[in-house]
């Protein structure tokens, strides 16, 4: 993605563990999920030692609510978004780390 990229309001559908959820953007009637992973963070994974805690407070944080998604590129599937993500005001990859 370019660094001039887009910014996404997405609504977070999902939070599959403590850096990946899904957002469902776009207008209405012509919606689109993405996945997006939270740039700059690796959490545990679900199964993981604290997986279920990361997850959990990542979901406190942006399930439900309009999220800002600043896109920084795709994986080397071209699928989900490495992106900047900020719920309620604050950046959720820095929110994840403190917690």
């Amino acid at each position: 993605m370019p660094a001039t990229a887009a910014i996404l309001f997405c609504l977070v559908v999902a939070v599959a563990d403590g850096d990946t959820l899904t957002a469902r953007c776009g207008q209405p009637g012509q919606y689109r999920q993405v996945k997006v992973r939270l740039a700059e963070i690796d959490a545990p994974e679900r199964k993981q030692p604290h997986g279920q805690r990361s997850r959990q407070a990542l979901a406190d944080l942006c399930f439900g609510v309009q999220a800002e998604i600043r896109a920084q590129g795709t994986d080397r599937y071209g699928q989900t978004l490495t992106a900047c993500v900020i719920c309620n005001g604050r950046d959720a990859s820095i929110e994840q780390v403190r917690a």
